[in-house]
Formats: C-alpha cells, sequence, structure tokens
C-alpha cells in the first residue's frame, strides 16, 4: 500500500474535491455576475475560465486557512 493512501483516505480525496468544486462555483458565478454587470460578451465565460480556475484555487487557498485553523482552535480549547 503506498504512503500517500494513509494519509489521504478516499474519503478525505472525496471532500477535498467537493470543496474545491464549491469554491469553483463560487468563483464561476462571481463571473459570470461581472459579466452581466458590465454587459461583456458571452464568449468571455470561456475566455475567463483560466482566471475562474486560479480564483477556485486562491478561494481553496482560503478556506484550507480556515479550517486548519478551526481545527487548532477546537484543539486547544478541549484542553
Amino acid at each position: 500500500m503506498p504512503m500517500w493512501s494513509k494519509i489521504l483516505s478516499p474519503l478525505k480525496i472525496r471532500v477535498e474535491i467537493t470543496v474545491w468544486l464549491i469554491c469553483f462555483a463560487v468563483s464561476f458565478v462571481y463571473s459570470l455576475s461581472i459579466i452581466a454587470k458590465y454587459a461583456a460578451p458571452w464568449q468571455e465565460i470561456f475566455t475567463s475560465l483560466g482566471s475562474v480556475v486560479v480564483e477556485s484555487l486562491l478561494i481553496y487557498g482560503l478556506v484550507l486557512l480556515l479550517r486548519i485553523a478551526w481545527r487548532i482552535m477546537s484543539y486547544l480549547w478541549r484542553k
């Protein structure tokens, strides 16, 4: 059994993919709202897809930091 499978179980991988997909959806909806607000052509959906992915990764990073901080705080409060 590979070492990474002990660290990242299939359940954890599924949870992280789900969290990232939610971040991607938030970023995509934000991009759609900006396109609609400035009345840009709808082809912008496809041309801005790269920035949507980068934004979703940034949001995922922020959410990950918040989750780590929450876990640390809950560990400290238990003691």
